[in-house]
């Protein structure tokens, strides 16, 4: 299942959290970010999700969700190119090489960011927040190496997960992903109210139309669709 956020605070960077050499520099970065779930078995050997993207269909029908929303996002623009994050575990990447698919390497030419998004349950197995802070860098930079397998070229700098886990930003940073993305208060599991999006993007099919991409129902609550 992918997940897209129309994100208020897409990402953060670590210096805004207190790790870069230089506070003043650090960015608020405002994006749009989406993650792809991982569906199947992971390259560290653990089942994620229901379906499995070892499936062609299956894989091939969400890169069409991709390229579907980065249409949409192009067309809000006035045919612009806006960058936006696309953050894929194993076995995406995995099944992405496998079949020759040019899916992440089609976005990245396009102007958009590949990142990881860091399933920590998936990557690490059961109580991953007892696993210290260098068994996560190594498996973080596993999947990082995942990506580039893809074909993806540029720097994986952008990455989400590991709310719960306390050193995760010395995991990160030791993995060489500097961009912390839909960071949770690890107590509520839920994003703080300043970073929280104004308009809620009500659940769906991806949007063809402008106008039509900020507006709500009765139900929406959050600034998180759920496709797939």
């Amino acid at each position: 299942m992918i997940r897209a956020i129309l994100a208020t605070c897409g990402a953060l960077a670590l210096g805004v959290l207190g790790l870069a050499d230089e506070p003043p520099a650090a960015q608020l970065l405002f994006t749009i970010g989406v993650h792809v779930e991982p569906l199947g078995v992971t390259a560290q050997g653990y089942r994620a999700g229901r379906g499995d993207y070892t499936e062609p269909r299956l894989f091939q029908r969400h890169v069409e969700y991709l390229y579907g929303l980065a249409e949409s996002v192009r067309t809000c623009r006035g045919g612009g190119a806006p960058r936006w994050a696309v953050s894929d575990p194993s076995p995406i990447p995995v099944v992405a090489a496998d079949l020759g698919s040019r899916g992440l390497s089609d976005l990245e030419a396009r102007g958009h960011e590949i990142g990881l998004h860091f399933h920590e349950d998936a990557h690490l197995g059961p109580d991953p927040e007892r696993l210290p802070p260098d068994v996560w860098c190594r498996t973080m930079a596993e999947e990082i190496e995942l990506i580039h397998r893809a074909d993806v070229g540029g720097s994986i700098r952008y990455w989400s997960g590991g709310n719960l886990y306390p050193r995760v930003l010395q995991a990160a940073a030791c993995a060489g992903v500097g961009v912390y993305s839909d960071w949770k208060d690890p107590h509520s599991q839920s994003p703080h109210e300043l970073v929280v999006g104004v308009n809620p993007w009500r659940p769906g099919p991806i949007l063809r139309t402008c106008p039509a991409l900020p507006s709500t129902t009765r139900t929406a609550r959050s600034s998180t669709s759920q496709m797939g």
